[in-house]
C-alpha cells in the first residue's frame, strides 16, 4: 500500500507540471507537551516533532502532496519514537492554508520501562497556519496542527497482543514553518 501511495502522488506531483503554479518544500518543528491514553491511563509526554511536507499549490490555490513527521519523546522513563506519513490536500488563499491529511501509516516504538512497538496506525491531521514572505522562495511562519491517530496493533518483544484495545494520541501542537516555493509557470 505504501508503493502504491507514494506512485499516485509521484504520479500527480509530476503530471502537474503542465499547470501554473508552485512546487513547496516546508519542514515544520515544534517542541511541546501531548497526552495519549491507553487501556484508559492518561500520558503525558514532552515531544519533539518534525513535518516534512512536499507539495505542489496549482493556480486555483489547491494544494496537493504529502507529509512524513518524525517524533521522539521521553515518556513515563521510556524513550518514544514514532513516524506518520500519508497524503494531504488543501486550500492556500494569500499568505493561509488550511491542509488535511490522511494518515495511512503510522509506528511508535516505546524503548526503556515500557518496551512496545504499535503500529497498523491511521487517522488524520488538520493544519492551519500563515506564511510571511522573507524572499522571493522562502517564507517563515506559525502552524497549529491538531492530529489524532490510532494504532490497533502492539507488540512486545515481537510478539502481538490479541486483545490490545487499541492506542490512542490525540495532540494539538503549534509548529513553526520554514516554506520553500519553487515557481512553476
Amino acid at each position: 500500500m505504501f508503493k502504491q501511495l507514494t506512485l499516485i502522488i509521484a504520479t500527480l506531483l509530476f503530471t502537474s507540471l503542465s499547470f501554473a503554479g508552485s512546487f513547496s518544500f516546508a519542514p515544520a518543528l515544534s517542541h511541546t507537551s501531548r497526552n495519549s491514553k491507553e487501556t484508559g491511563t492518561d500520558v503525558k509526554t514532552v515531544v519533539t516533532n518534525i513535518d516534512l511536507r512536499l507539495g505542489y499549490t496549482f493556480d486555483f490555490n489547491f494544494y496537493f502532496g504529502g507529509m512524513y513527521s518524525l517524533g521522539s519523546a521521553n515518556e513515563s522513563g521510556s524513550d518514544v519514537s514514532e513516524f506518520y506519513f500519508g497524503p494531504t490536500a488543501g486550500y492556500m488563499y494569500k499568505n493561509f492554508y488550511a491542509f488535511l491529511t490522511y494518515v495511512v501509516v503510522s509506528e511508535q516504538d516505546v524503548t526503556g520501562n515500557n518496551a512496545a512497538k504499535y503500529s497498523a496506525g491511521n487517522g488524520f491531521q488538520f493544519d492551519v497556519g500563515y506564511n510571511v514572505k522573507v524572499t522571493d522562495l522562502f517564507y517563515l511562519g506559525p502552524m497549529l496542527s491538531y492530529r489524532s491517530v490510532n494504532w490497533s496493533d502492539k507488540q512486545i518483544n515481537g510478539i502481538g497482543l490479541p486483545n490490545f484495545g487499541g492506542k490512542d494520541l490525540t495532540s494539538l501542537t503549534p509548529y513553526v514553518v520554514l516554506w520553500f516555493q519553487f515557481e512553476n509557470s
